[in-house]
């Protein structure tokens, strides 16, 4: 099924040390600096109320909108199914804009220095935070967008209970706890989730997503576009987000 392991020599001579999980599934090693690390923890913990995470979250998806479209009518974008808005990242996501620089930076290093030719990541543009109880189904992020190719997860604590990644493919099954400032690889196809966080500490992730150059994520230009908010997650995330808008503040952006 991943035969052709377009990852390999790119990493093996990226000079970083790295762990081969599978074809097209890698963990590297020290992918972060300590200082990225600390920059990227001390943004997530400074906005820990609900509201502030999802003011974020809705934010950078207003900026997807302006990059992909020209558009910052997100209700609309959704409606259509041209952007996807997540039940669960509501409260879960913080935009990395105060640290554009460090995000720019490692976004960069992936490009040029982990991804074959004719690949591309889009920004670090989120730290995703997981707590108590939060976990992720089994899923493939194609499911989503079938024009990915890789998705990536940069690990930024691991003191938290409970939280691990598994993947469930016939050539890879396995579960594991990556080590801070390491980065998960993979297919983009690869079946996995995440188990769910026990205890008080959170877990922080940034991920970034890779297709080849020239296709752009479009949700409306996919071979099978579908959208996910009303599809795969319910449609509560875009009514509670129509009836309060950012952060309560009653702003949807709906274009009338």
């Amino acid at each position: 099924m991943y035969d052709d392991d377009l990852l390999h020599d790119v990493i093996a001579n990226s000079g970083y040390e790295y762990k081969r999980l599978g074809n097209d599934a890698y963990l590297v090693y020290n992918f972060l600096t300590k200082e990225e690390q600390q920059a990227f923890l001390k943004l997530a913990d400074k906005d820990t109320l609900p509201p502030q995470w999802s003011f974020h979250y809705l934010k950078e998806l207003e900026d997807m909108g302006k990059d992909l479209y020209g558009r910052t009518d997100i209700a609309s974008l959704v409606i259509e199914g041209k952007l996807m808005l997540i039940p669960r990242n509501m409260d879960q996501i913080i935009s990395t804009e105060p640290l554009q620089e460090h995000a720019d930076e490692i976004t960069d290093r992936l490009n040029n220095q982990f991804l074959p030719q004719n690949y591309k990541s889009i920004k670090y543009g989120v730290i995703q935070r997981h707590y108590e109880g939060v976990h992720l189904d089994d899923h493939r992020d194609t499911d989503c967008n079938p024009n990915l190719k890789y998705a990536t997860v940069v690990y930024l604590n691991d003191d938290f209970g409970g939280g691990e990644v598994y993947f469930k493919d016939e050539d890879l099954t396995m579960e594991m706890k990556p080590v801070p400032r390491s980065m998960l690889i993979f297919n983009a196809n690869r079946l996995h989730g995440t188990k769910p966080v026990t205890g008080d500490q959170t877990r922080y992730v940034l991920t970034s997503f890779i297709s080849p150059v020239g296709d752009n994520a479009r949700f409306d230009k996919v071979a099978n576009p579908t959208n996910p908010t009303e599809d795969r997650h319910g449609s509560d995330a875009l009514k509670h987000f129509l009836e309060t808008g950012y952060g309560g503040s009653g702003k949807t952006g709906i274009e009338s």
